[in-house]
């Protein structure tokens, strides 16, 4: 059985959950001449690939630990923060 090299664009289009033509669009912008019936290498669906991958927002300082003294137990009890970028 052999692997495929190419992949279709409208193969990639459904991949990432797009339509065709927003692929071909995007990559015209970027210099790329396809069409909706055009085959891409490996090369060409990474770099299509990380054209359309979700920003990733950037990482949030981490906050400092809180030390806090419990109470009878003669234990210092050290609890972290998690910064949320969601809320």
């Amino acid at each position: 059985m052999a692997v495929a090299t190419t992949l279709r664009v409208s193969d990639l289009a459904r991949e990432l959950g797009i339509p065709e033509a927003v692929l071909v669009k995007r990559a015209g912008d970027n210099g790329m001449l396809l069409s909706t019936i055009s085959r891409l290498d490996q090369a060409q669906s990474d770099t299509l690939r990380r054209m359309f991958a979700p920003a990733r927002p950037a990482r949030a300082a981490e906050a400092a630990p809180v030390t806090t003294a419990v109470e009878g137990t003669g234990r210092t009890v050290v609890r972290r923060r998690i910064a949320r970028a969601d809320g």
